[in-house]
């Protein structure tokens, strides 16, 4: 009997691959027609249980002599690796086009008033990340980029520090702007892929100086986009209320691109 056929991907991983080797591979070896694309990063699995072999490694450090390393030991830059900051800048170059975002925004709210981000939380983020990064966004050189890229990682690696003194203002200053996380661009390019696919394709929104614009197309960019903030966070174990809400708006649009029985919808819900 012959023995299955494996993963294309699987067989291509080692210690030496990098998100971008995984991403061409797949790539690679399938068809246009294949669905969607997978993220570009491995995942991590995340907290095994209580029980697990590195839980109990983990909880029994002293014991074996090994002096456990403190948190705040060393720039948060220092854990994330060159592959993770060009990867980074492939979300960053997302954003490239401001003009088109806050239309989609805009209309994304004139249907309704926010899926799970309420609107006043998403144009607060939108405005601070335009006023902040608007220019370094558009221009799209790779050095500016680079450094914004390893600014966000900085900041998304820090927790947001918040209480029930912190006022809804004092929350956009630590989520945004100078405090920018890959989760709220995560957020922003879900609720303009979800814009996208609700619209009519005849809608003016869709004619630009640019040419036509393909919905399912920009959807699906904001969707990889999306994907990939998400394996971010999964890959450092960064699991906070901006993930869980960024999975919620990436729930949305997947529904929207895969359909309500689709099975990575279902691996969101049950996240």
């Amino acid at each position: 009997m012959a023995p299955s056929p494996k993963s294309p991907i699987s067989t291509t991983i080692s210690s030496s691959t990098t998100p971008s080797d995984i991403h061409r591979d797949y790539r690679t070896t399938h068809s246009p027609s294949d669905d969607l694309p997978v993220p570009r990063i491995r995942v991590n699995p995340g907290f095994l249980g209580s029980t697990s072999y590195s839980s109990i490694f983990t909880e029994n450090l002293e014991h074996l002599g090994i002096a456990a390393v403190p948190n705040d030991v060393g720039p948060a830059s220092s854990v994330v690796s060159d592959c993770f900051l060009t990867e980074g800048v492939r979300v960053l170059k997302v954003f490239n086009n401001k003009s088109l975002f806050k239309r989609f925004q805009d209309r994304s709210y004139e249907l309704s008033p926010g899926l799970c981000i309420p609107e006043v939380l998403g144009r607060a983020w939108g405005d601070r990340l335009w006023s902040t990064y608007g220019d370094v966004l558009e221009s799209g050189k790779p050095e500016e980029l680079h450094a914004l890229s390893k600014k966000i990682w900085c900041n998304t690696l820090k927790p947001v520090q918040f209480d029930r003194s912190t006022s809804f203002k004092d929350y956009i200053e630590l989520t945004s702007g100078e405090n920018l996380r890959w989760p709220v661009l995560g957020i922003l390019a879900c609720i303009v892929g979800t814009a996208s696919r609700t619209l009519i394709s005849s809608d003016p929104i869709f004619a630009s100086a640019r040419g036509i614009i393909n919905s399912k197309r920009l959807a699906v960019r904001m969707w990889e986009a999306s994907e990939d903030c998400i394996a971010f966070c999964r890959e450092l174990e960064i699991i906070d209320d901006l993930f869980v809400f960024m999975l919620c708006e990436t729930d949305c649009l997947t529904g929207s691109l895969r359909g309500e029985a689709s099975k990575k919808l279902l691996n969101y819900r049950t996240c």
